[in-house]
């Protein structure tokens, strides 16, 4: 499968890039492009923080490019989740990625159905109850991707197969009788109901005792019962954002379709309103992995409300200089220095929380000579509503100097 994809373009069809294969003391060894974090770690370090619009936004449309691209040379990734889509570099802005791991990907023409392929959680429900599929599949796992990245969790259950069917029945319905009457794996989950339809999801109890497995509990942190419920799950609201959050349910429902043959392709799918739209304002779109070249690290760009750090981070020396930390509208901390220059050296992030909290006297001799570009992970800073609270403003501002204090340490 490497071999294949070498043919390609990586850096164009955003897929890992590999340059050889050797053997040495008898073990297989492949080479790849270096690459920085896997999307679920990604998360992971975020504490399950779920990313903007503007991120998912940029992540979609590579995949959507890297799928379309494989579907081309007639492979199935098969195996699509958060563990195998990585950023190529968080120094890399706006965010890059590439799809990995092409170990158990197969060709369309070797495709059997009943195969026992896609992890949990992102397996289509074509394979789960043992039905012919295709690259659509692929498509599936991308929907429930994105849906991780957009409420922080996994969209279905990634360790019960029951409780996996169960949610895709509760949120999109169940299959076509004509489908589940062909399916090889339909007796696993459904039995046959008199009347129309004429199949119904098991119970647990049933489950149990036609599958000798007990079904596990699922817990869920962010309920909804549809997928259009999708769009309130967030609160807060900016200019264009109601718009956006609709168009990209709207491409979730596409790429989420029960039947694989009605499922939009990864080349419809570039062509979708959600990254065609006109209604995207301009603060949404440079938020978030602002190209390096174009950061000014002398002024902050203007923005219609007053930033968290405006309010609370204003430290000035003895020397009567101000160092002003500011969160902008990309979710990112610039240092704002006076008209004459300043020899910089160590920052003390204790300091800094202690000063934002007027807890402790204003830092002094701050000698600082460049301050690095942050982590991609640490970069997203928490968005103040207009009503909040000073105590939930101070929490916010010490996890945001934790965080500082982490990458500098």
């Amino acid at each position: 499968m490497l071999k294949l994809i070498s043919d390609l373009d990586a850096d164009r069809t955003n897929l890992l890039k590999f340059y050889e294969h050797f053997v040495y003391m008898n073990y297989n060894c492949l080479v790849f492009e270096i690459l920085d974090v896997d999307l679920y770690t990604l998360m992971e370090n975020r504490e399950w923080e779920y990313l903007s619009l503007t991120e998912i936004r940029s992540i979609a449309e590579q995949l959507l490019v890297a799928l379309d691209s494989l579907k081309d040379l007639g492979i199935i990734h098969t195996d699509i989740k958060p563990d195998n889509v990585m950023v190529v570099s968080g120094k890399i802005q706006p965010l890059k990625v590439k799809l990995i791991d092409f170990g158990l990907a197969i060709t369309t023409s070797s495709m059997e159905p009943g195969l026992d392929i896609q992890p949990l959680g992102y397996r289509a429900p074509e394979v789960s109850i043992g039905l012919p599929f295709s690259e659509a599949i692929d498509v599936w796992g991308l929907g429930c991707l994105l849906t991780f990245l957009y409420i922080g969790e996994n969209l279905l259950s990634v360790s019960c197969d029951y409780q996996m069917m169960k949610r895709v029945s509760e949120l999109l319905g169940l299959p076509k009788d004509d489908q589940l009457q062909a399916g090889v794996h339909t007796r696993s989950f459904f039995c046959e109901a008199k009347g129309s339809p004429k199949w119904r999801l098991m119970t647990p109890e049933e489950y149990e005792a036609a599958n000798n497995i007990v079904p596990e509990e699922q817990q869920r942190f962010v309920e909804f019962s549809s997928l259009d419920d999708l769009v309130n799950v967030h609160p807060g609201e900016e200019s264009g954002e109601a718009e956006d959050r609709k168009a990209f349910v709207d491409l979730l429902k596409q790429l989420l379709r029960l039947d694989g043959d009605e499922r939009i392709s990864p080349c419809q799918a570039q062509f979708h309103h959600f990254f065609t739209t006109s209604h995207l304002n301009q603060q949404e779109t440079s938020r978030h992995y602002q190209p390096s070249s174009q950061v000014d690290n002398t002024t902050c760009p203007a923005s219609g409300e007053e930033s968290v750090l405006d309010q609370a981070c204003v430290t000035e020396s003895n020397d009567g200089d101000r160092l002003n930390l500011a969160a902008t509208s990309w979710d990112m901390f610039y240092v704002t220095l006076p008209e004459e220059e300043l020899s910089l050296s160590s920052i003390s992030c204790d300091a800094l929380v202690a000063e934002a909290s007027h807890d402790l006297p204003p830092v002094t001799d701050v000698d600082l000579v460049s301050v690095p570009t942050p982590h991609t992970n640490d970069q997203v800073l928490d968005q103040s509503s207009s009503g909040a609270k000073k105590r939930s403003l101070m929490k916010r501002i010490r996890r945001l100097f934790r965080r500082i204090k982490t990458f500098f340490c």
